[in-house]
Order: structure tokens, then sequence, then C-alpha cells
């Protein structure tokens, strides 16, 4: 992994200036190329495209870390259950990011870091895919909304019934 890491590391820094680009390219590129994935994504990308940023840099600065690498894609693989993300949408995505890095790499991007962001998608695709595989619940719970209380402008509370029963903690978080 030393080498992968590395060249994942290099590669990031002829770009990282220019993240916003990047992410911008990257979901032209996808919805472009697949206009039919733009109804996943909400109206309003610039949260998208943060959180985008922030699981490439999370994943490149965890890479040598194979436990932390691991939980947190495994993690964000069920997460994105809730999106109805299928296995071939990994694909597209991997497709529109090389073509995103590439494009903002400029003259130093070489075939071996096209090579190492290939190998470091497939594995986190693969990590992100089996965490929504072995998660035995549903990806978000249908309910109904009994009370709703708005606290602050941006907070409200909201007491649901869902429609099958479920296991939880209080305070816990679930995709309703």
């Amino acid at each position: 992994m030393d080498n992968l890491s590395r060249l994942l590391k290099e590669s990031w820094a002829l770009v990282e200036d220019q993240q916003e680009e990047v992410a911008g390219y990257f979901y032209a590129r996808l919805f472009l190329s697949n206009p039919e994935l733009r109804d996943l994504f909400p109206v309003q990308m610039n949260v998208q495209r943060a959180r985008l940023l922030k699981a490439i840099v999370r994943s490149i600065q965890t890479i040598d870390s194979p436990e932390q690498f691991d939980d947190y894609l495994r993690s964000l693989g069920r997460d994105h259950r809730k999106f109805l993300v299928e296995p071939r949408h990994y694909d597209l995505v991997r497709d529109a990011l090389l073509e995103a890095l590439r494009e903002h790499g400029g003259e130093r991007w070489s075939l071996a870091y096209e090579q190492a962001w290939r190998d470091a998608y497939d594995m986190i695709a693969a990590r992100m895919q089996a965490g929504a595989a072995d998660d035995p619940n549903p990806p978000f719970w249908e309910a109904v909304v009994l009370t709703h209380e708005r606290r602050t402008p941006d907070i409200a509370v909201f007491t649901c019934r869902p429609e099958y029963p479920f296991t939880y903690r209080a305070g816990q978080y679930v995709s309703v």
C-alpha cells in the first residue's frame, strides 16, 4: 500500500488547490454521461460537492490504516443505500472521477497516477458495496409523522411512527 498511498497523495497534491473545480467537473461529467443519475442527487449541489471532497480526502488519509479505511467506507456504503445506489453506479462514478482528476492534474498527471486512482477507487467501491450488503436493515424506514416541533430556524424535531417495528437506541440517527 505504501506505493499506492504515495501515488495518491502526490497526485492529489496536483489538484488539491482546484478541489471545487474537480468536484464541479466530476458531477458535470457524471450527469452528462448518465442523465438518469441526476435524480439521485439534491438540486443544490454545494453540500454534495463538499461531501464528495471530504470522502476523497478521508479515503486518502486512511488508506495506510486498513481498519480505519475499511470501517469508514463500509459505513459510507451503508449510508448510500438510502439513495438507492446500485452496484453499476460505482463504475460510472469511477469513470467520471478519473476524468475529472486527469483533466485537472495537468501535464504532470501520469499513467501511474491514473492506475493508482483506479486501484484505490476499486478498493473503495468494494468496501462500500460490502458495507451495504452486510446491513440487514432496510435502507430507510417509512414512517408517519405524528408531531413536528420547530426548535430553531434550522432545527426541527419530528415524532414518527414507523411502518414496521425496529430496534433503536435513544438519540440514534435513522433515515426516514
